[in-house]
């Protein structure tokens, strides 16, 4: 995956799916659930300068996805 690519991807398809309200919630999730993961798997590691890395739905999947992360020196850090 090139430099920053995989933010470009997360962020046009968190546009369209994390504020939609027609969608249901859970569906919302499992879209960024799954993205994450895709992306991930190419090698995706700019996860925190995605302008929805604080959205709450992308927050609580990736602390679920990444427990172990630094979650306060990650908040420092933004």
């Amino acid at each position: 995956m090139g430099w920053a690519s995989g933010t470009e991807i997360f962020d046009s398809v968190c546009r369209l799916v994390v504020n939609n309200e027609r969608m249901h919630i859970e569906d919302r999730r499992s879209i960024i659930t799954n993205l994450i993961g895709s992306l991930e798997n190419a090698d995706w590691d700019t996860q925190s300068e995605s302008r929805y890395f604080h959205h709450p739905i992308v927050k609580t999947i990736m602390i679920n996805i990444h427990p172990k992360w630094d979650w306060e020196e990650i908040e420092e850090d933004l």
